[in-house]
């Protein structure tokens, strides 16, 4: 009878040990999903000759300007005027916790090539799985800023056509 119980043991062991490898094996699978991130949609509308840097807590991450849509010469101007697309890029996160995102807009004005630069950032607490959408636009005739937009907002200018999407950046 010793005999049996021991065999029945061993199996049961078995078993045991085979759960727990499985388990293990799942949980090394899915680790790096299961990261804070957090993903964070920005927008930008049509801009002119222009550079919009953006940055995440004061350190460079992207320019947020979209490919170039169209260039017009004019005999007054120093600079040709050149006009960018509107744009959209998708950003993914590992932070946890308060994040400010910010931009500079450098506008230079092509009649004598002055460079203007406005500036705004905007606080964002980044948790996992959250999702934030932010557009850079006017406030006012002579200013811009940042803003957080609603989803629907969103997925209308993503269906959009005139905006194309940047590649997406993941840090």
């Amino acid at each position: 009878m010793p005999d049996t119980y021991k065999g029945e043991d061993m199996r049961a062991l078995f078993k045991f040990l085979m759960k727990t490898v499985l388990l293990a094996i799942i949980c090394l699978v899915l680790s790096p999903f299961t990261e804070a991130q957090s993903t964070v949609y920005i927008f930008l509308r049509e801009t002119v000759n222009s550079e919009v840097p953006v940055t995440k807590n004061g350190e460079f991450l992207f320019d947020m300007r979209g490919p170039l849509k169209k260039t017009k010469e004019n005999g007054s101007f120093v600079l040709p005027l050149n006009t960018y697309s509107e744009s959209y890029r998708k950003c993914t996160f590992n932070d946890d916790g308060k994040v400010v995102i910010g931009f500079q807009y450098k506008y230079t004005i092509p009649v004598n090539a002055q460079v203007i630069t406005y500036a705004d950032e905007i606080q964002l607490n980044l948790s996992p799985g959250s999702v934030h959408y932010l557009f850079i636009t006017r406030k006012g005739f002579n200013n811009v800023q940042i803003k957080e937009i609603s989803e629907k907002d969103a997925n209308k200018k993503m269906k959009d056509k005139k905006y194309v999407e940047l590649p997406e950046y993941s840090d």
